[in-house]
């Protein structure tokens, strides 16, 4: 029997304000937040496939636009049916301890791959 296990990035934003540096680089003043830009960053699901019989684990990754609203139970029925079909990756020969290690291993290393287009 296959399990699944699912990882989810935290909901981010980044505020860029603008200040005003000397010549040593050093901040004199910060303007207002009203002036500031607020960037939302993309929610990402992981699903970690592991099939036993096989001693197979594949990934799968759904992104949600920043734009749109995060859906867990979407996402994660997005994820799982990628990792299944197109996995992302796909580790072969997995020791039966470091099962555990090895799933939240490779899924952070997913969502610090697709945050990287957004940061």
């Amino acid at each position: 029997m296959k399990s699944v296990k699912f990882y989810y990035s935290a909901e981010t934003h980044i505020r860029r304000i603008p200040v005003l540096t000397d010549a040593q680089g050093n901040v004199t003043y910060i303007f207002d937040r009203i002036t500031s830009v607020v960037k939302k960053i993309p929610r990402i699901t992981v699903a970690s496939v592991y099939d036993p019989i096989e001693n197979k684990m594949t990934f799968g990754c759904s992104v949600c636009s920043p734009k749109d609203v995060f859906n867990k139970k979407f996402g994660r029925e997005l994820a799982e049916e990628r990792a299944r079909k197109y996995p992302e990756v796909t580790i072969v020969s997995i020791r039966r301890n470091k099962i555990r290690e090895t799933s939240k291993k490779y899924a952070n290393m997913l969502i610090s791959k697709h945050l990287e287009e957004y940061v």
